[in-house]
């Protein structure tokens, strides 16, 4: 083993300047290089499937964003004008030169002709229909209707499209039919009037949304209503102006639904279904009673929603999904999980937060610019996740509410067939009063021919000191040691992971010891503590590795659950100090933190990543400082452990991830 005192050492090299990401940035950044190019095409080149390995014919570029699947050979026409088969479509940012058409037939499998030319399905982010139109079944149609009066008898206008479902007749001289200005109940054929605050018009009585859509003819919302000194729920008019559910609100008038409560906008509704995920049906206080709406369920803490399965093929994405968060929600981490199929490598396509704002975007990263929340796809295969917010407020404000976010895998090629099961989940963590500026972390220890049993490890006294050690360290940040247990791996897995051959890839031996974390419980952070670790670069010795920024924080038993680290003393010393520092540093990854100082050089703006770090070699925390080698976040460990200073920042930023209690 090399001398501490002698040698350079890094603590995890697959983590350091994106090397391993370097060959899929230049490529995907191929769509911010269509402009320039001689094209000697012909009418059959456009729009023909492409990738890294199969280029485009004819001189033309391969748009291999994610909302080309398969790939798409084009090319920009700042001018507006295509050579022959092609046509410019202006409303693409840059503009683009697609493959003409004039019927379905003449676009390849999994596009659609649209307006002229031949484009992906237009279930994609964002819809390839343009304005006066309609996507369904992932085709574009013209938009049918802008009110009822465009429908023929019987139908309705919801979603620009004519439906089943006729307005109700006109009641006579029983009463006016819903809709109609009133003043009592007697004047309404359903004998419901509501009051000049809800409306002052005739309604109906409901329990969710879908009631109302086909029982009154006006835009309408299912909420509370005051009805002989308790609350009743009817179709209340909406007029579009004000937020819909899950969306912030101070009082009632700033919701469509009228309805504020808790600091959201609501409705009624009659099960968790008619509700968005994360929320549940239940009993709400509004007013001087109550009644059955979309709220949240009691409590702090941490509150795990899943957002279902989804068979994804390789390339592919899954539907829009939604999460609603309580206003008391201090961070929202996503995570996605290959369950059955293939182990293709998963990836985040957008988030966008409930205001609209896009703070993760996959097109963002491979253009080289650095999106609000960094996310890199690197080793995803199996797990991954993304932590909102990774950085402080200067960047990202978390806002609870509704969010929506895409999950995907990435192909090795447009002739890729695999498919992967995925499962989606969320961890809601939520704090009284939204601030956080304390927490407990759990720890599992599993101990991997180290010489130390389970029984022994509470009084052996290098290991204390190395988690005295890493308490030390993270403590500087608000975050306690809370309950640690320890398990001994014995038998052929401690023989064959004891010494780490092989980091990187869901078949490595660092894989596989991550996956024994299946019997550790989903609240805490697993430590892998093993002889040594093989796979550090050229002059340096790995000393410890994450499962990834942030690891797939509640996971276990994934190739992504844990953190490890080399425990020999002749790798890292006698003592705790160089362990324990390793520890803290490793798990201020899994925990969200990037290293402030990248080992490779920063790139030049807007170079690809080779043989340089891109978004200027640093994380993506105000208050760090690149170069700064008293930092626990810089990528080589100092003399001694002496980079072992956190942040004001960086401990925004641990405080957040869910594992921290």
């Amino acid at each position: 083993m090399p001398d501490i005192r002698a040698s350079g050492y890094v603590y995890s090299e697959p983590e350091v300047g994106m090397k391993r990401h370097a060959e899929r940035l230049v490529v995907m950044a191929m769509f911010a290089a269509l402009a320039g190019c001689a094209t000697s095409s012909t009418p059959e080149t456009w729009g023909a499937p492409c990738s890294a390995t199969t280029p485009c014919p004819g001189g033309l570029a391969c748009i291999t964003a994610a909302t080309f699947p398969g790939g798409y050979c084009a090319l920009e026409c700042p001018s507006g004008s295509c050579a022959a088969g092609a046509v410019c479509d202006s409303s693409s940012s840059p503009p683009l030169c697609l493959r003409a058409c004039s019927t379905a037939a003449e676009c390849r499998s999994g596009y659609q002709c649209w307006q002229g030319a031949c484009r992906p399905g237009c279930d994609v982010a964002p819809s390839s229909c343009g304005e006066g139109a309609v996507c369904e079944g992932a085709q574009c149609r013209a938009a049918e209707c802008a009110d009822d009066t465009a429908c023929p008898a019987g139908e309705r206008c919801e979603g620009r499209l004519c439906v089943e479902g006729a307005r109700p007749p006109d009641a006579g001289p029983a009463g006016g039919p819903p809709g109609t200005p009133c003043t009592a109940d007697a004047e309404c054929a359903d004998g419901l009037c509501l009051p000049a605050t809800r409306g002052g018009v005739c309604s109906v009585p409901c329990t969710r949304q879908d009631d109302c859509f086909a029982a009154v003819d006006f835009e309408a919302a299912c909420a509370p209503v005051p009805r002989e000194g308790v609350l009743r729920t009817a179709c209340i008019p909406d007029d579009g102006s004000g937020a819909g559910p899950a969306v912030a609100c101070a009082s009632d008038g700033d919701c469509g639904s009228a309805t504020c409560v808790a600091g959201q906008c609501t409705e009624a509704c009659a099960t968790d279904g008619d509700c968005f995920p994360g929320q549940m049906c239940r009993s709400l206080a509004w007013g001087a009673g109550t009644f059955t709406g979309c709220g949240y369920a009691d409590g702090a803490g941490t509150q795990e929603v899943d957002l279902g399965s989804f068979d994804v093929a390789a390339g592919g994405l899954t539907p829009s999904l939604e999460i609603a968060t309580p206003s008391d929600t201090v961070s929202l981490m996503l995570r996605a999980r290959t369950v059955s199929g293939d182990s293709l490598p998963l990836m985040f396509y957008e988030l966008t937060e409930p205001d609209g704002t896009v703070t993760f975007s996959l097109e963002e990263l491979y253009a080289l610019r650095d999106p609000p929340i960094r996310w890199i796809p690197q080793d995803t295969e199996e797990a991954t996740a993304l932590l909102d917010p990774n950085s402080t407020p200067d960047r990202v404000r978390f806002q609870p509410g509704l969010h929506s976010f895409r999950v995907g895998t990435f192909s090795e090629s447009s002739m890729d067939a695999r498919r992967a099961r995925v499962q989606v989940t969320a961890l809601v963590k939520r704090v009284p009063g939204g601030g956080v500026s304390a927490g407990t972390l759990d720890l599992h220890v599993f101990l991997v021919g180290v010489g130390v049993s389970a029984a022994e490890a509470p009084r052996n006294a290098r290991l204390t000191a190395t988690l005295s050690r890493f308490g030390t360290l993270l403590g500087a940040a608000g975050i306690r040691v809370g309950d640690v247990a320890f398990t001994e791996v014995t038998g052929a897995d401690a023989t064959r992971y004891q010494v780490v051959n092989g980091v990187s890839g869901p078949d490595s031996e660092l894989a596989g010891l991550f996956r024994l974390s299946a019997t550790a419980p989903t609240g805490a952070l697993c430590l892998f503590f093993v002889r040594s670790l093989e796979g550090g670069a050229a002059g340096f010795s790995l000393l410890g590795v994450a499962g990834g920024i942030p690891g797939p924080s509640g996971l276990t038993g994934t190739s992504h659950s844990g953190v490890v680290l080399a425990f020999d003393p002749g790798v890292v010393g006698p003592d705790g100090t160089i362990p324990g520092t390793v520890l803290a540093h490793e798990s201020g990854h899994f925990l969200g933190l990037f290293h402030t100082t990248e080992q490779a050089p920063p790139c030049a703006a807007g170079a690809p990543p080779v043989d340089c770090a891109p978004f200027g070699a640093t994380d993506v925390v105000a208050d760090t400082t690149y170069g700064d080698t008293t930092n626990l976040m810089h990528w080589a460990l100092q003399e001694g452990g002496a980079n072992s200073r956190i942040s004001t920042g960086q401990a925004f930023v641990l405080l957040r991830n869910p594992l921290v209690r």
